[in-house]
């Protein structure tokens, strides 16, 4: 099957907490399979009160059952949303991370924020995201990436980013190991940053973890 990559308009939803001071900007981006409210419940309250932050939710819906099937009006269509779906099984996108890094640079521009100091605070599927949306948009100076790994080799052009990466010491859904070797190739194509490995966890967010990723937020 051929494929090309055609223009469209594609909906964004998001949750948003503006600032009146508005000095800097935080992106919370989620994992797959999970929704904007999920980053946003857990950080935007931790967050300073001179940031805008703003959660948006992958543009993928995951269908709990087909959309015209019955269903109790309690049960939701879509479990949770995807940023872009990877085949483990042959190393390729079906679907990749061109269009939700491009939809959120867009996304940013249509609500004026994208002019301000930026940081992305982002977890799991959305640390890998945060890559590309950093390539896309020069205001992004921070990514603070929780059980994610680095896919330094499918950058276009060097990002000037500082890029700390928190791993779980037990995560085997995300391996240590080879996010350890991602960020050691963005160090040496003018990344700077930190690589930790954070003592007991797994892949689950941890109120440990969290605590852990907002000491990196700037003030």
């Amino acid at each position: 099957m051929e494929k090309k990559l055609v223009q469209t308009i594609i909906p964004i939803e998001y949750e948003i907490r503006k600032s009146d001071e508005e000095t800097q900007v935080i992106i919370l981006l989620h994992g797959y399979g999970q929704k904007a409210n999920f980053m946003f419940k857990n950080f935007a309250h931790l967050m300073p009160k001179n940031a805008t932050v703003i959660a948006p939710q992958g543009p993928y819906p995951l269908v709990n059952q087909f959309p015209l099937a019955k269903r109790k009006e309690e049960d939701e269509l879509f479990s949770g949303f995807a940023w872009y779906f990877f085949d483990a099984q042959t190393g390729q996108f079906p679907i990749d991370y061109q269009t939700p890094s491009l939809a959120l640079a867009n996304l940013l521009i249509e609500l004026g924020l994208d002019k301000k100091p930026t940081s992305i605070l982002s977890y799991s599927q959305g640390a890998y995201l945060s890559l590309f949306c950093a390539e896309r948009m020069s205001q992004v100076q921070k990514i603070i990436g929780i059980n994610g790994a680095w896919r330094w080799d499918k950058l276009v052009k060097e990002i000037n980013a500082e890029v700390i990466s928190l791993n779980g010491e037990h995560d085997l859904i995300v391996d240590p190991v080879k996010s350890k070797l991602g960020h050691e190739k963005l160090l040496e194509n003018g990344c700077t940053g930190e690589f930790r490995i954070i003592a007991k966890e797994t892949h689950k967010l941890s109120d440990s973890l969290i605590k852990e990723a907002c000491k990196y937020i700037r003030v």
